[in-house]
């Protein structure tokens, strides 16, 4: 009767999240990033993903446009070296990085979102939702998320 009760319990426990040791507000496990020709004025672009962890944090990092997360990103880091990592990528015009795996340091990450190091103005800066793969097209003047799924 309890190995009936537990089995029924883990069940119930991985219906409701996807992990039954909590409730991950991201997902994301996957992305491809294709660079247009053409992107950022034929210019290299830095990339990053970057995974929060702690809500408050996450509050302060989503404001940022890319060109202050990029200035700001070494004492960022230092500074919160437990709640956020990025996952960092440097395009060129035309570069394809297929399917490339997003891991996480730890199990929850409360957000998850896109900087481009465009030199064209704007914020480009994009928050992911719950999504577990996306592709990131990075065109002439900005970038665009699509999912995979």
């Amino acid at each position: 009767m309890f190995k009936k009760l537990t089995f029924m319990a883990a069940i119930f426990l991985w219906s409701c999240s996807k992990s039954p040791f909590g409730n991950p507000n991201v997902y994301l496990e996957r992305a491809t990033i294709v660079g247009e020709m053409g992107m950022n004025r034929d210019t290299a672009t830095a990339v990053d993903i970057v995974l929060v962890y702690d809500p408050e944090l996450l509050k302060q990092v989503i404001t940022l446009t890319a060109n202050d997360y990029f200035l700001k990103k070494n004492q960022l880091m230092k500074d919160n070296p437990n709640l956020i990592n990025a996952v960092s990528f440097e395009m060129v015009p035309g570069q394809v990085i297929p399917d490339t795996a997003i891991t996480l340091s730890k199990l929850n990450a409360e957000g998850a979102i896109i900087f481009a190091n465009y030199t064209t103005p704007g914020d480009h800066r994009r928050v992911l939702g719950r999504q577990q793969t996306v592709l990131i097209r990075l065109g002439e003047a900005d970038f665009t998320i699509l999912p995979e799924n």
